[in-house]
């Protein structure tokens, strides 16, 4: 008798432990493995931001690109839609100041973001003002890619558009002086 009684208190908690895996799907997954945006300051990442000026006549097309990593801030100023790089300007960086840089970036919300394939392509929207796109790449391969507009609206970024710019900017030395005359 005490044996079928142990057998009945195990079948309730085979049940219980079915009941709880059914109500809460994932809690016997794998923890993820995604990384912390913190946690790439010693790694071959670059954090990017491209701002691609009005849609206009290709010579007159304009925009910049910031690449920050852990040994330099690379500024860039683009001319047509391949992206030529007209003007570049180079600054030494640290571990210490990338680490800080992605801890800002973190809290701006920068690794937040819609991954849906439909809304993808930023190509075309907003036709009078300005797309950006909010990178993250790790030898040269894209681990984010989520942009925003200056029109609102649709947009795959979720974090802080104007303070993750502002955050861009100012990792690059005289950057008013560099973006004099540029049509963003």
């Amino acid at each position: 008798m005490l044996n079928r009684i142990w057998i009945g208190v195990l079948a309730i908690f085979a049940l219980i432990v079915v009941i709880v895996l059914l109500v809460a799907p994932g809690s016997g997954t794998k923890p993820s493995t995604a990384k912390s945006l913190p946690s790439y300051a010693n790694t071959p990442t670059i954090a990017r931001l491209r701002i691609d000026g009005p849609i206009v006549y290709d010579q007159q097309h304009q925009g910049i690109q910031i690449d920050v990593s852990n040994s330099q801030v690379v500024f860039e100023q683009l001319n047509g839609y391949n992206y030529q790089v007209v003007k570049q300007e180079a600054f030494p960086n640290n571990t210490s100041a990338f680490s800080n840089f992605l801890y800002a970036l973190n809290y701006a919300g920068f690794n937040l973001g819609d991954k849906s394939s439909s809304l993808s392509n930023v190509t075309g929207r907003c036709s009078d003002g300005s797309r950006y796109s909010f990178q993250l790449l790790e030898n040269g391969s894209f681990i984010q890619n989520f942009w925003a507009t200056s029109c609102g609206g649709t947009a795959t970024y979720k974090g802080i558009v104007s303070q993750t710019i502002q955050l861009f900017k100012a990792q690059v030395p005289g950057f008013d002086n560099l973006t004099q005359g540029i049509n963003l």
